[in-house]
């Protein structure tokens, strides 16, 4: 099978590549956030001392950082599906502060502790028997499993969750 390529044909490719290249360069150039890292990434072979010849142009750089900019914005869209969400002991302090917008961290506590055995809270050491360390909440999550708090830490989940309260 012997099949000539004509120069006239070389052309043509070559013609018809060139336009979607040029077509591809002004549409992502639109894109100042793509215009400014691909100047960058241009600019700064110099800056490395690389040889002139090896130097990529603009128009190389262009598509590749479209791409990387294409995955990290997948990346961050599946990240964002995936936000944390209050625990068992944290929803339960927001309804307390809905109940009370001014409860403050003692009562806070006093408010835990009468519900030992009824819900999300399990036990509260007291002032004996953590001589050792930390006195700690205990607590079910959402998955029955049984977990441990500080109760010093219990001042930020307030602050958070009347900071949520005032917000919605």
């Amino acid at each position: 099978m012997n099949v000539s390529v004509t120069p006239e044909d070389i052309n043509k490719r070559n013609s018809e590549y060139w336009l979607a290249q040029n077509r591809l360069r002004d549409r992502l150039i639109r894109d100042p956030g793509l215009a400014a890292a691909a100047t960058y990434i241009v600019c700064s072979q110099t800056g490395k001392n690389v040889p002139l010849r090896q130097h990529r142009s603009f128009e190389e750089v262009l598509p590749e950082v479209a791409k990387t900019q294409e995955i990290l914005f997948r990346e961050l869209a599946r990240k964002a599906g995936r936000a944390r969400q209050a625990d068992a002991l944290q929803q339960r302090i927001r309804e307390l502060v809905k109940e009370n917008p001014k409860v403050s961290l003692p009562l806070l506590i006093h408010l835990l502790a009468g519900e030992r055995g009824a819900g999300v809270v399990i036990s509260i050491d007291g002032q004996k028997e953590c001589l050792a360390g930390a006195r700690q909440i205990h607590w079910v999550d959402d998955t029955e499993r049984q977990r441990a708090t500080p109760v010093s830490c219990l001042k930020d989940r307030l602050y958070r969750a009347k900071k949520s309260a005032l917000t919605s």
